[in-house]
């Protein structure tokens, strides 16, 4: 299957696993069969837009999010989707900490 149906399996994947849904839980709430979203998180199905939306509305996210293109400048990008998770259901108040904090340890970085 094209590289596309991939990216959005991994994508499918990483949201579910931010959600702490197994995939049995987000099969049942869509419903599809479990074994089609194995395949469709492993991007070896073409999945529908229709698929796409009931996926994303049970993931709580825009259907945008699951086309977003790897930007592989990151050295490891598993270590930055471990990041994406620790925030992705903190509050606003936290993630501008987060930053502030990012923003220091930066600074010092640059200024040595």
């Amino acid at each position: 299957m094209s590289s596309l149906f991939q990216q959005v399996g991994k994508r499918i994947r990483f949201y579910r696993k931010a959600r702490k849904l197994t995939q049995e839980q987000l099969a049942e709430s869509i419903p599809i069969d479990q074994a089609h979203l194995v395949r469709i998180e492993r991007g070896s199905v073409n999945i529908t837009l229709e698929t796409i939306e009931k996926i994303s509305r049970a993931l709580e996210i825009h259907p945008n999010l699951l086309f977003e293109t790897e930007k592989s400048r990151y050295i490891d990008r598993e270590d930055l989707e471990k990041i994406q998770i620790l925030l992705f259901e903190r509050s606003n108040e936290d993630i501008q900490r987060v930053h502030s904090i990012l923003k220091e340890i930066f600074f010092i970085k640059e200024s040595k």
